[in-house]
């Protein structure tokens, strides 16, 4: 019998954890009460391993803590690529790369609560929270997770808003708090940048500006870079709007074609930082963008977007309140027809073009 690739990754992850977890409760240390109460826990350690728009979907999480307990810290713990998502973020007090020389001593420096964002069970964020002693760790209830946590939260299986499931575990985990919108600080150097980048490719404030990002990790997730083109032609003659292509990291082949359709003469941004690639962002007045991690940036901004989800569950990923946002799927990316996306960014553009 032959077994899919990701069949076998499931089941060695299901081992490490199932291993781990023995261990950790044979040695009798994972279920000890918390000596201290929600209510005094001041010290936070949140813990997210995951992508970008994960991270930026998570900010929610730090400035409700700083907002609605006094005298609180924050420090994440994430991985290296994700850092640039908070910077400049003042409810962060303190960032923890995972891997890191630091890690291992900053990871158990006295915390009273350690919190685990990731809603489906990841060993390493997992045994990050058992590893840091803090008196309260919280996490989603799953197999084996009773080893790792001291307060599980129950999962809920209804289609939620990651933003918003985030707040509610901590508010199940009995700290107050408040919602607030996934955000992003853009520091005055980066925005006079992002200034300077429209000027230096010949784009005047008063100009229609829509960006384009053809690129994703994930082929499924990508919409054909020639419907790209056909939609942003469209929109070039019948508007007269400027365009920019935006590129993340190994994705200078998807760009380089999409410019060749559009006669090679369009400004690409460039592998930047995240705050940087905002400063830009917010300057369009519409983005066309995949289910990737560009379009959580957009949105932190509140650029109007086509957001051409294809078959992803976009319900976890986009809030159902956001008027700037016209989601696309319900079928592959390939079978979106351009006749499908150009209706929704010409109205977004006639309804928040700014005068």
């Amino acid at each position: 019998m032959k077994f899919h690739t990701s069949i076998i990754r499931a089941k060695y992850r299901n081992a490490l954890a199932k291993t781990a977890a023995f261990i950790i409760k044979s040695a009798g240390t994972h279920s000890r009460p918390a000596p201290i109460t929600t209510d005094s826990a001041k010290r936070f350690l949140i813990i997210r391993l995951d992508r970008v728009g994960d991270m930026l979907l998570s900010t929610p999480v730090f400035e409700s803590i700083k907002k609605n307990i006094p005298g609180s810290s924050v420090t994440v713990l994430l991985n290296r690529y994700c850092r640039g998502v908070l910077k400049n973020n003042p409810y962060v007090d303190r960032i923890i790369e995972y891997g890191s020389k630091e890690y291992v001593k900053a990871v158990s420096a006295g915390y009273d609560a350690a919190v685990v964002l990731t809603y489906d069970f990841d060993l390493s964020s997992a045994f990050a929270c058992y590893k840091s002693g803090a008196a309260i760790r919280v996490g989603f209830k799953d197999k084996y997770t009773d080893a790792f946590y001291n307060v599980e939260i129950e999962k809920d299986p209804r289609a939620k808003y990651e933003a918003s499931r985030n707040i509610e575990l901590l508010e199940k985990a009995g700290f107050k708090s408040s919602y607030s919108k996934p955000a992003l600080f853009i520091s005055a150097e980066e925005d006079a940048e992002g200034a300077q980048f429209f000027a230096r490719n010949g784009i005047g404030t008063h100009d229609l500006v829509v960006g384009l990002h053809p690129g994703s990790k994930r082929k499924p997730r990508r919409w054909p870079v020639s419907s790209f083109a056909s939609a942003a032609s469209i929109l070039r003659k019948k508007y007269g709007v400027k365009l920019v292509i935006s590129e993340g990291p190994g994705e200078n082949r998807l760009s380089r074609g999409l410019n060749a359709l559009l006669g090679g003469n369009v400004p690409v941004l460039k592998p930047s930082s995240i705050t940087g690639w905002a400063a830009v962002y917010k300057r369009m007045n519409l983005f066309i963008c995949g289910d990737t991690g560009p379009i959580h940036i957009a949105m932190a901004v509140g650029l109007p977007i086509v957001g051409i989800y294809g078959k992803s569950d976009y319900s976890r990923w986009a809030p159902e309140d956001n008027p700037k946002l016209a989601i696309i799927s319900g079928k592959g990316c390939s079978d979106i027809k351009v006749d499908e996306v150009v209706p929704a960014a010409e109205r977004l553009l006639a309804e928040f073009t700014r005068k």
